[in-house]
């Protein structure tokens, strides 16, 4: 790992979250994780039948498979997301207070 920051158009693996995967489903990112590590899943088809995840619109398939690529290379799994500094995001519009 490189002791460069990161910069915005960078990307990070961020750990798992209890946020949802499959929206079309409402499946966590952390209950497909647990199937593919419980269940030794190997394709995207056996998370659809072990969790619904990808069954869907199917958005969220290319983030199943990379899941399953990170587990079977032994890799810490999460999804790749951009990475935003703070200083790089606008302020707030400041709205005058109204004149009385």
């Amino acid at each position: 790992m490189s002791d460069t920051p990161a910069k915005p158009g960078d990307y990070t693996i961020r750990q798992t979250t209890d946020l949802p995967l499959c929206y079309c489903f409402n499946v966590k990112e952390q209950a497909v994780v647990a199937a593919i590590q419980t269940k030794k899943l190997k394709t995207v088809r056996e998370v659809q039948t072990a969790t619904s995840a990808g069954c869907g619109c199917g958005c969220c398939q290319p983030d199943i498979q990379t899941l399953l690529e990170q587990s079977a290379k032994g890799e810490p799994m999460g999804i790749k997301v951009p990475v935003i500094e703070a200083r790089d995001a606008k302020p707030p519009m400041e709205i005058p207070p109204p004149k009385i």
